[in-house]
């Protein structure tokens, strides 16, 4: 049996949520689903071909893909960046919405919206990671409720392909007393505006100056994809705040398991996969910004913790601190910061219920099965 050819058009920048989403995504098309016995069902191959959305000649890579021929259909990420390249395509298509597609174009009327709106228009399918960004898409195109699919992200990390590890910085601490250690808070993120990596800089570079025997940082690591907030950030650094540039995959995996938490500062999210990945590792625990692509998958004091400000953000911080510093015996059923009244439940409950909640909902079989169901929605049609 030919197997069936499928183009994906993404961003592909090595280092970004973009190229690891596509990534997955490809893959899980190309997997063999399995029976309950062992056996692989009998579904047709999948032959998947990816081109970078960003490339300068992307449009002419694809027409002689395209052009080639056994090409069924195409699937895209990010309705702008890939949506451009499919708009005059004849193949059916499937666009998978980004949080910039519908939270930073929806009130402009700009060029870029109007891609936007033409690729929603035009496509076949459409791809929500959840119930919030599909009602934005509707707030842009009224018309097109009927092609909206919600597919959450799912998480592909080597460590859910083993049972749970005890974490190498334990929240459950023993009788003994604690040695002093310092106390890191990652943000993976690249450095561009709707990212913001800036926004907690000064409460850290404070909260160290106040209390230098804590040693907490803010250790900050992505791709420098906007220049002068790059420079910016550098002249920022010093004690208490560090840019380290882009990380490996293993190496921010490394970071995330060793971290005092995981941070999200970003303005705007469609669904954050480096903090999915987080909440899988079952290590840390994760703080983000109270947005709605980041308010779908985190549920402050169940499954992470949630602020609006960098002094909410501090107070919690504070918190977990606290916890890493104090015996079992001795820690609270939950934290509370008198002067800013915020309470947390204990990171390590935390932690927990977030592996829970992200093997249920963003596994990739689950997510496979979906798109291989898109595929041949779009080949049926």
């Amino acid at each position: 049996m030919m197997a069936e050819r499928v183009l994906v058009v993404a961003p592909t920048l090595q280092g970004t949520g973009n190229h690891t989403t596509c990534m997955r995504i490809a893959q899980g098309l190309m997997s063999r689903p399995m029976e309950e016995d062992g056996t692989s069902k009998r579904l047709p191959a999948m032959e998947v071909s990816v081109v970078g959305a960003l490339k300068p000649r992307a449009k002419k890579e694809i027409l002689q893909k395209v052009q080639k021929g056994r090409v069924r259909c195409l699937i895209g990420l990010h309705a702008l960046k890939a949506g451009r390249h499919l708009i005059d395509q004849k193949l059916p298509y499937a666009i998978i919405i980004g949080g910039t597609d519908v939270n930073e174009y929806e009130f402009l009327d700009t060029p870029s919206k109007k891609i936007v709106q033409t690729c929603l228009q035009k496509a076949r399918i459409i791809i929500a990671f959840s119930r919030s960004l599909r009602n934005s898409v509707l707030k842009m195109s009224t018309n097109v409720k009927s092609k909206i699919r919600i597919i959450p992200q799912a998480v592909q990390i080597p460590h859910l392909c083993t049972p749970l590890a005890q974490p190498e910085v334990s929240f459950e601490a023993d009788e003994k007393p604690h040695t002093p250690r310092s106390h890191v808070f990652f943000l993976p993120a690249s450095i561009r505006a709707v990212k913001d990596p800036l926004y907690l800089v000064q409460a850290f570079k404070t909260w160290h100056q106040s209390y230098p025997h804590l040693g907490v940082t803010l250790r900050i690591a992505g791709a420098p994809l906007d220049s002068k907030m790059v420079a910016k950030l550098k002249r920022e650094c010093g004690p208490g705040v560090e840019y380290v540039g882009l990380l490996t995959r293993e190496q921010t995996i490394g970071e995330m398991r060793r971290c005092a938490a995981v941070i999200n500062s970003s303005v705007s999210e469609g669904m954050s996969g480096v903090i999915l990945e987080a909440m899988a590792l079952g290590k840390s625990p994760v703080i983000v910004r109270a947005i709605e692509g980041n308010l779908d998958i985190v549920s402050h004091n169940k499954t992470g913790y949630t602020y609006k400000t960098p002094k909410k953000f501090l107070a919690i911080a504070k918190a977990i601190v606290e916890y890493r510093n104090t015996p079992t015996s001795e820690a609270k059923r939950k934290t509370v910061d008198e002067r800013s009244g915020v309470e947390i439940a204990p990171p390590q409950e935390v932690i927990e219920n977030a592996v829970k909640v992200v093997r249920s909902e963003h596994s990739t079989e689950k997510e496979a099965t979906e798109y291989r169901s898109v595929v041949a929605e779009l080949i049926s049609s």
